[in-house]
């Protein structure tokens, strides 16, 4: 038991379940837990609530309120945020900066690696002048955990104190959760969870997207420095999470190319106004930008400011939740028409592309462009720099190869989203800008022809290489994976574009073009080659595999007529494979085509084993 809450433990004993779908033929034994639940006293007046505002990415809590309209319940949502008063209220309306009565505490972890302990404690402080905005001064304090001896009473496991716990674990990856009152919103604590293998994610992430211009990232292994100011960027993002900030996708998009690579902008504003976005380092940047190191790590931005300004901002005029969410409304709707750069936008709009992990941006598929030649670049010396350490066993080589081909797969997905994508602006009707519009015919079909290019295009500096077969044990089955992937994505983006093209006619990107861009991308070569190579025999096996998929399943609200127009592809690209087939001295091209002709024959007879007449 502790001051305000009490841990009730308890051991529960499972029996076998069920072999996992993946593993059908696992053994799956009974298992033991202790488990453990903290039951808090929560405040005897709850804190004022504030209403939710789509506009603004903050975790919130739903309720039903049957008192706002009289004639309907309604539903409403609660943001998350700590309860911040100032001390002194006069000085406070006066614009002083003021101290809260209860300040964020965050208590670091004595197991994390001794040199780490610094910049957890900084990214933590990295808030602090995010939160003066709001008024408020020491709002948020990082400090490390008190010894025995300094306090012994103090436990990790006391959820008056909000802890970042270091894991020693092979999992690559941080979290940052935190528990509210469900009647206000109220954070009560929060548990950043850092495990150590995030440390070897960073470092894969960094080398990937900054080693073509970033002498740093060449040298291994990584200085303590270095590795200290990446994991204060991941923790600061972790912290953002527990103080009520969901991610922002659309921050990166607010920013020019022109401005992310230029050095003096970067410096000023990083390369994106959000530390919420996953935009992880500066992959555009070039070597002539001449970008310092330093400034290729994502920073605390203007969002941010506006987000934390919005949630914390103590408004003791309003005596409701209702007339103090009217004023914060026009409040929203003013600071985005000063400033577009605090626009938000979910991680969970699937159509949208300016809503993507890990992108950079308002033009993506150009920034894709110029991170691709950085890809050229590395793979051109990554045996070179990853051999300065004692490596005979290449896990570094093989670490950061791996981390090389991931970039190049986050590219893809960058660039598919746009195909069938549309705007999503959450805009108030006050102020006139549309909620829904398609992405423009010229950016889809860039997008097509950067797929073309690089991904319906064989890159045998990456994929056959001398790197990677010395790095990967089975490339051809990755690729088959992950290309397959970004096919199907494309190729099912025709329910979407039928919609578009009722909107905006033949200004559209229609569900025709869709397909001649795709037969042109994987078909066209075939009708006069010879010999086809096992890349592009991978890609038809994966068009006519999503193409049957789609006439016989199809995908979630796709309307018959739509199937009907894969048919018609898959019955021109039969008779030219047959015909092909016929041509060609290749044995494995002949077998491949012939393969392709039984298959769509069986797809669109219906008949399992039907062969070519």
């Amino acid at each position: 038991t502790y001051e305000n809450n009490v841990i009730f433990r308890s051991v529960r004993s499972y029996a076998a379940g069920k072999a996992p779908k993946n593993n059908p033929k696992a053994k799956v034994n009974p298992t033991t837990w202790e488990i453990a639940a903290s039951w808090f006293l929560l405040p005897e007046k709850p804190m004022q609530p504030r209403f939710y505002d789509s506009r603004v990415g903050f975790f919130a809590y739903g309720m039903v309120d049957y008192a706002k309209d009289p004639l309907k319940a309604e539903a409403v949502y609660m943001v998350s945020r700590w309860r911040l008063e100032p001390k002194d209220v006069e000085a406070y309306q006066r614009g002083e900066l003021v101290e809260p009565v209860k300040p964020i505490v965050f208590y670091i972890d004595r197991n994390t690696p001794e040199y780490l302990q610094p910049y957890l404690i900084k990214a933590v402080n990295d808030w602090q002048p995010v939160f003066e905005k709001a008024g408020f001064k020491n709002a948020i304090i990082g400090k490390l955990a008190p010894t025995k001896e300094e306090d012994p009473n103090f436990s990790f496991e006391d959820a008056r104190y909000s802890v970042i716990s270091y894991k020693a674990s092979p999992i690559p990856n941080a979290y940052g959760p935190h528990v509210a009152d469900p009647r206000s919103g109220e954070i009560i604590c929060s548990h950043v969870g850092l495990f150590h293998n995030v440390l070897n994610l960073a470092q894969s992430w960094y080398f990937a997207q900054t080693a073509a211009v970033n002498p740093l990232a060449q040298q291994f292994p990584y200085s303590n420095e270095l590795m200290g100011r990446l994991l204060e960027y991941i923790v600061a993002h972790e912290i953002g999470h527990t103080l009520g900030l969901r991610h922002n996708f659309a921050g990166s998009w607010t920013y020019s190319l022109a401005e992310i690579r230029d050095k003096n902008f970067v410096r000023e504003h990083s390369h994106g106004p959000s530390i919420m976005d996953y935009m992880r380092f500066n992959y555009a940047a070039q070597p002539e930008d001449g970008i310092a190191p330093e400034d290729l790590i994502p920073r605390i931005g203007e969002y941010d400011y506006f987000a934390i300004d919005w949630g914390y901002r103590y408004l003791p005029q309003f005596k409701n939740a209702y007339d103090e969410q009217k004023y914060l409304s026009q409040w929203v709707t003013e600071q985005r028409k000063a400033n577009p750069r605090v626009f938000f936008g979910t991680e969970t709009d699937r159509l949208d592309p300016r809503f993507q992990a890990e992108d950079l941006s308002d033009n993506t598929i150009a920034a894709n462009d110029l991170g691709m030649k950085n890809l050229k670049r590395i793979m051109e010396h990554i045996e070179e720099w990853t051999a300065t350490v004692e490596d005979d066993n290449y896990s570094v080589l093989k670490n950061m190869y791996n981390g090389v081909t991931g970039q190049h797969l986050r590219y893809m997905f960058h660039a598919a989203k746009y195909i069938g994508g549309r705007y999503s602006n959450a805009a108030l009707r006050s102020e006139g800008l549309p909620r829904y519009e398609p992405v423009e015919k010229a950016k889809q079909q860039e997008a097509m022809a950067w797929l073309t290019k690089y991904v319906f295009t064989e890159q045998p500096w990456l994929y056959n290489c001398h790197t990677s077969r010395i790095a990967s044990g089975n490339i051809d089955a990755f690729l088959n994976k992950v290309v397959g992937k970004v096919m199907a994505q494309v190729m099912t983006s025709i329910q979407y574009l039928v919609q578009h093209e009722a909107l905006l006619g033949d200004k559209a990107y229609t569900c025709q073009n869709l397909m001649d861009d795709l037969y042109k991308a994987i078909w066209k070569s075939t009708e006069t080659k010879n010999r086809l190579s096992s890349y592009e025999r991978m890609l038809q096996n994966l068009y006519v595999d999503c193409a049957t998929i789609v006439i016989s399943d199809g995908p979630i609200d796709v309307m018959p007529e739509l199937s009907s127009l894969y048919v018609g592809q898959l019955e021109k690209i039969g008779a030219m494979a047959k015909k092909r087939a016929a041509a060609t001295n290749d044995p494995l091209t002949k077998n491949h085509l012939l393969g392709i002709t039984r298959t769509i024959n069986t797809a669109l007879t219906g008949e399992k084993d039907a062969l070519v007449k």
